[in-house]
């Protein structure tokens, strides 16, 4: 049983040389191939229909590989457009992604200047307030001892000169007592005497001469008594000034160590706040770069992976539209072509053969009307009733 490229080759075979028809097909053939050439743009799938015309393959051989060809190429076309739109969707969402990650690096990399500012500033920084906490806290503890030293030793002064001023009292005190006994019992025997005298001369007036000797004495006694209470009342005077001294110079000293005790517990506490702070903010400058350096390695895991599809991405972006105009050229010229082919006696001939052989032993019912209920009965291997 001949096929039907074998009939077409049987045609075309038995016609060469002589026969008009045979002529009018390679006329097609030849204008196939041109029209071919002209959409060809170096298209292997256009350039092997071409070869298959010049090697005078059956036409039915050359227009299945046609068919072939156009599904090829419509294949092709919708890889391109996947492609095209997978490029589109990649590169959308990971530059869209890197993006995120600069923003990402760049407060990520403020915040940790920040940190760092926090801590280490020169004039500002953490490190430096505690540091200096410390040192108020030294200098503070140094003001107190240092007072309560120099209050110390004001008060063993006190308490000296308080001695001083008591002994001197008591001295000032008993030698004004002896003075104003003495000179008392002194007056007592004076005026026994004189009373005497008077009785013995019966003179009422004493001497002239007794008389102021006796006046003399008594009024240098009462000196020396006004100078030695006006010593013993500046004595007095001076153990008060001691102790009103004493008095300030103690409140002063409690003022200054409360005002002392008070801006040391104030340094304490801002010190432990500080260290509370700086320990918080090195621990969130260790998390930070931790994060900073994980996002810089997403971001560069990205970007290596835009690099990896950079060239098939950027091939088929490029050259898209180009490649859809060639095969929609490639296309049309391949239609053509198949219309061209489909016009040929040897194409025609062929087909009547398909058609006979497809008939089998229905052949002779069929080839007088093939559309008659006794053919579609044969080709249905059933009995036409009646």
């Amino acid at each position: 049983k001949a096929t039907s490229e074998g009939a077409t080759g049987f045609l075309q075979l038995i016609a060469v040389g002589h026969s008009p028809k045979v002529s009018s097909d390679a006329a097609m053939r030849k204008q196939a191939v041109e029209m071919l050439q002209q959409a060809s743009r170096g298209s292997s799938k256009v350039l092997r229909v071409m070869a298959m015309l010049r090697a005078g393959n059956p036409f039915t051989t050359v227009l299945a590989a046609i068919e072939n060809m156009k599904e090829l190429i419509a294949e092709e076309a919708k890889v391109d457009k996947e492609q095209l739109g997978w490029c589109k969707s990649e590169r959308k969402e990971n530059n869209g992604k890197k993006k995120e990650k600069e923003a990402q690096i760049q407060e990520l990399e403020s915040a940790i200047s920040g940190l760092e500012e926090t801590i280490d500033h020169p004039e500002t920084g953490l490190k430096v307030m505690i540091k200096e906490t410390e040192d108020s806290l030294v200098k503070n503890s140094q003001n107190q001892a240092e007072e309560t030293k120099a209050r110390r030793e004001e008060n063993i002064v006190y308490q000296k000169n308080v001695k001083n001023t008591a002994e001197a009292t008591e001295l000032l005190q008993t030698g004004i007592a002896a003075l104003e006994k003495y000179y008392s019992d002194l007056n007592e025997q004076q005026e026994k005497e004189l009373e005497l005298m008077q009785k013995k001369r019966a003179d009422p007036e004493p001497p002239k001469t007794w008389s102021g000797s006796y006046k003399g004495q008594s009024d240098q006694g009462n000196k020396v008594l006004e100078m030695l209470n006006f010593v013993l009342k500046a004595t007095a005077d001076e153990e008060t000034a001691h102790h009103d001294a004493e008095q300030t110079a103690q409140a002063d000293y409690e003022d200054s160590m409360a005002a002392l005790k008070k801006a040391e517990e104030e340094l304490q506490e801002s010190l432990v706040k500080s260290q509370e702070e700086l320990a918080e903010a090195e621990k969130s400058l260790v998390i930070k770069r931790q994060e900073l350096e994980k996002t810089e390695a997403e971001k560069l895991a990205i970007e290596q992976y835009l690099e990896k599809i950079k060239a098939g991405c950027d091939f088929i972006t490029d050259n898209y539209e180009a490649r859809e105009k060639n095969r929609g050229l490639e296309t049309e010229a391949l239609k053509k072509a198949t219309k061209l082919l489909k016009g040929t006696p040897a194409f025609a001939a062929a087909t009547a053969i398909e058609k006979k052989e497809s008939w089998g032993k229905c052949e002779k019912i069929c080839s007088k009307d093939e559309a008659h209920v006794g053919c579609k009965a044969c080709l249905a291997d059933v009995s036409v009733p009646g």
